[in-house]
């Protein structure tokens, strides 16, 4: 006689023995004793993993949420509308992994209990309570386990995953900010944030402010030209992400006060002469520019600074100031480039160039 909860391995073991006796499944003959095909039929039954009569499962929710729950072969079961607690039975199921999917109906703390049943009696539960908004999603998996013996609900948690943002370029001094908060964990758990360097120019002092681990920013001053890596970690209170990065590259005033002036220069080339008081103007204006380039690699940061204000910025700054060409009103110099249009691409990038010398 087979009984207790060991049932199913004495009755594998006994079947198994049956079929030693008769023949083996594996054999060449092409012919099945009908013994064997019996034996093998129940053991299959057996190994589909069937749990025994009597057992149930429950998974309920608290609302605010819709709940589904998706069994091992794939069926849906679902239940959704109204105010109050909403519950999914499973009478007689498998063994495996049950995927709970709650949408949120509103805003509130959620309540997930689920419970394995025998006889209308838990014998095993699992409860898990988080804010969930409306329309949003938590994902859950709890693998049902121990056909021979009691129901067991074991919490299958999805691990987070984090998302240190993307990566930046400023220009040494600056403050970096850094924004963790398109990290996510589909089981919507509160997660904690953990930065750290990975990486910083060698003679950098640079340290991170972290503000409560709750918190999913954090910033640091970029006080040495160079490349800073930063990682993040979260966790989720029960597992911890795979680490992502961000690199952050802050290059030198004199180095980005050169791109801006280049870039100006390659604009100012780009337009069309009758942009221009006179032709020869963008030539003598790109040859302004370059002078003050030079006077930068020099270092001669004041000198430069006069070249733009005086020498460059006076010749393109008409629409900004007047909303139109400046035609040489009183205390005032004349345009060089006379459309607005051409003005609104080239004053922008000496003003900053210009903002950046003064910051010196």
């Amino acid at each position: 006689m087979i009984a207790g909860n060991n049932w199913y391995l004495e009755m594998r073991d006994e079947l198994m023995g049956e079929q030693s006796s008769v023949g083996d499944l594996t054999d060449n003959s092409h012919v099945l004793h009908s013994s064997i095909a019996t034996t093998a039929l129940a053991i299959l039954a057996l190994e589909s993993k069937r749990i025994p009569p009597g057992v149930g499962l429950n998974f309920t929710v608290q609302s605010p949420a819709d709940i589904c729950v998706i069994d091992p072969t794939g069926e849906e079961h679902c239940v959704t509308g109204g105010d109050e607690p909403k519950t999914v039975d499973i009478d007689n199921p498998l063994v495996g992994n049950y995927q709970v999917r709650l949408t949120g109906t509103g805003t509130g703390n959620c309540t997930l209990v689920v419970e394995g049943l025998v006889q209308g009696t838990a014998v095993s539960s699992f409860n898990r309570t988080f804010p969930i908004n409306i329309d949003e999603v938590s994902v859950s998996t709890f693998a049902v386990t121990s056909a021979a013996g009691p129901i067991t609900i074991e919490d299958r948690n999805q691990a987070p995953v984090a998302d240190a943002g993307g990566d930046q370029s400023v220009v040494a001094g600056d403050t970096v900010y850094l924004d963790g908060g398109g990290s996510s964990d589909s089981n919507l758990d509160q997660l904690t944030y953990e930065w750290s360097f990975v990486a910083m120019p060698d003679s950098s002092e640079a340290e991170l402010l972290l503000p409560d681990a709750t918190e999913p920013g954090a910033s640091f001053v970029a006080d040495e030209p160079g490349e800073y890596a930063v990682r993040l970690v979260v966790c989720d209170g029960y597992d911890y992400s795979e680490p992502s990065d961000v690199t952050i590259v802050a290059v030198s005033v004199n180095d980005y006060a050169t791109e801006i002036l280049q870039e100006a220069k390659e604009t100012i080339n780009n337009l069309d002469s009758t942009a221009f008081f006179r032709s020869y103007m963008k030539k003598m204006l790109t040859r302004r520019i370059t002078i003050a380039l030079w006077l930068i690699d020099k270092e001669r940061h004041n000198y430069a600074l006069f070249v733009l204000e005086h020498w460059v910025l006076s010749k393109v700054d008409g629409c900004a100031a007047l909303g139109s060409p400046d035609e040489g009103l009183p205390l005032r110099e004349f345009d060089w480039i006379i459309d607005c249009d051409a003005q609104g691409m080239v004053y922008p990038l000496i003003v900053e160039a210009i903002e950046l010398l003064r910051d010196l």
